[in-house]
């Protein structure tokens, strides 16, 4: 990769802003010399963009550049590229400086985004991306802290929001290496992993601001491993709220999350991951809508359960009508089978009603026209079930009128009353 320094403030696309008048471009690193300011004014690309003791980039409106930016200055206090338009990308990674307080990109306004990864630099407070005001950040791509106190990958100060598709790292040496800081009060979604780094948090919430999390994550400490320290995938330690979705202790059990204000809150899923000391397996408790409860076709309707989430709709019959012994849901049926239960079916005393007819008092019930007597019931019973035995000449036809042969209820009821 070529080294191309500037060789005076200008546009970027300008051959006299170039020692040599050569244009950087694709395989080139084009640095900003100290005192000078480069602005990239229309779509760029080249391998990377860097600065020297004071020189500085800066990215306009509407433009996209497409290539990494380093700091390396060691002049501390320096950035390397300053935002302040309305909108603008970067395609490719950022990384803060090796001199106190170096940042890659220094945003004071508008909304940059970047399709690429961030990173603290090397020395103490050199994010790699600070925000103030109401500037806001996109990014796809992973955000990892450095190994420096406060070189943070993210150090979000402004009223903004910050939008991260990827996964945060705390990082490995200071405990405040974090992948992203909230200072401020605006909202921070990062919809992906938040994972600890061996000593520092992946997300800090020092402020009033709320930070969404997909899934946080504790780091390996714990009984079985003490190396590194104790650190946690979100850390409140302001009085603002950290909403997640998803929540994984680390391998030796350490906590995912740590402070006030967490709230567990689903918005597309609810998993809870523990591992084991003992055998490092993890087990998996995953949200009641994620098919790990019965269907609501499968729970008495009514019945609300999932933590209200779900409402069964299945029509279960109270044990009271159903025959006893016979399962229901968790009891069986309690019903008894008896003649008055099925008299009651037919009959009602306090109605006097039977089916076919009404009956006027309790008095005339016996032999009553509208109450069948026995020899009529006999009689009924008879005939419907003689009723196709009347082809003349057939054998049914003959035993029909067979003197023998009982002809009405009465001689049927006798016949089957009859000592045998």
């Amino acid at each position: 990769m070529a080294l191309i320094t500037s060789a005076a403030s200008g546009n970027f696309n300008a051959g006299a802003t170039w020692t040599g008048g050569v244009v950087p471009g694709v395989g080139d690193e084009a640095r900003a010399s100290t005192g000078h300011t480069i602005t990239i004014d229309v779509n760029t690309t080249c391998d990377e963009v860097s600065n020297a003791g004071t020189g500085l980039f800066t990215l306009a409106s509407g433009v996209t550049l497409t290539a990494n930016v380093t700091n390396k200055s060691t002049t501390s206090s320096r950035n390397c590229l300053q935002f302040a338009a309305s909108s603008a990308s970067i395609v490719g990674n950022v990384t803060g400086g090796p001199a106190g307080t170096g940042l890659g990109v220094y945003i004071t306004a508008g909304v940059l985004t970047v399709t690429g990864n961030i990173t603290g630099g090397s020395a103490a407070a050199s994010a790699g991306v600070r925000l103030i005001n109401a500037s806001g950040i996109i990014v796809t791509g992973n955000v990892t802290g450095s190994t420096t106190a406060d070189a943070v990958g993210i150090l979000h100060s402004s009223t903004g929001s910050c939008i991260v598709t990827g996964t945060v790292t705390g990082g490995s040496n200071a405990a405040t290496t974090f992948g992203i800081n909230n200072g401020s009060t605006g909202e921070l979604s990062i919809t992906g992993l938040a994972v600890a780094g061996t000593r520092a948090p992946a997300v800090s919430n020092a402020s009033t601001g709320q930070i969404n999390i997909t899934r946080a994550k504790g780091n390996a400490y714990g009984p079985g491993n003490t190396s590194g320290a104790a650190a946690v995938g979100a850390a409140n330690t302001g009085l603002g709220v950290i909403q997640i979705e998803e929540l994984e202790y680390g391998d030796y059990g350490m906590s995912p999350t740590s402070g006030t204000g967490i709230k567990l809150k689903k918005i597309s899923s609810n998993t809870a991951v523990f591992n084991f000391v003992d055998s490092g397996s993890a087990k998996i408790l995953v949200d009641a809508t994620q098919g790990e409860m019965p269907a609501e076709s499968d729970v008495r309707d009514g019945v609300s359960y999932a933590s209200g989430a779900l409402t069964g709709t299945c029509a279960v019959p109270s044990p009271a009508t159903v025959a006893t012994g016979v399962p229901v849901d968790d009891t069986v049926g309690t019903a008894a089978l008896s003649a008055d239960a099925v008299a009651a079916a037919v009959w009602s005393a306090a109605t006097r009603t039977i089916t076919g007819g009404t009956v006027d008092t309790a008095a005339t019930l016996t032999n009553s026209p509208d109450v069948p007597t026995e020899s009529e019931i006999a009689t009924a019973v008879w005939g419907a079930a003689t009723s196709t035995l009347t082809t003349a000449g057939s054998i049914g036809e003959r035993l029909k009128n067979s003197s023998t042969v009982a002809t009405t209820g009465e001689q049927l009821a006798s016949a089957l009353t009859a000592p045998l």
